[in-house]
């Protein structure tokens, strides 16, 4: 009679295998269905920085990819090196100080506001 039980219990445990396999399975493909259009936005996202950084970024990103290419590529040497913040990028025109001046100082706003804020 105990042999019984046993068999019973073993055939008992290997249909409940079979059906917390399927139910397994069933989890997965909702877990993946729910996370599908994550991904998906993630992965377009990724793209589009890649591909056209502005339409993500900022505006003062294009200040900062500019500032980044003239340090890394260009081979004329500047004796004046303006650096600061949106203040110093608006207020100092290199081109007036001299030929061999550049603005590395990074925008963010604009300086007639903060004169007019003054008056």
């Amino acid at each position: 009679m105990i042999l019984g039980e046993v068999k019973t219990k073993l055939f008992a445990n290997k249909g409940q295998s079979d059906k917390t396999k399927k139910d397994a399975s069933c989890l997965f493909r909702r877990i993946l269905l729910i996370a599908a259009p994550f991904m998906l936005i993630a992965v377009m996202t990724r793209v589009m920085v890649i591909n056209d950084p502005m339409s993500c970024f900022e505006g003062e990103y294009a200040c900062y990819r500019q500032n980044r290419e003239v340090a890394q590529h260009s081979d004329r040497y500047y004796r004046v090196l303006i650096c600061g913040d949106s203040t110093a990028k608006t207020s100092w025109v290199p081109a007036l100080l001299s030929d061999d001046s550049y603005n590395y100082a990074l925008g963010g706003g604009i300086a007639n506001r903060r004169i007019l804020l003054y008056i």
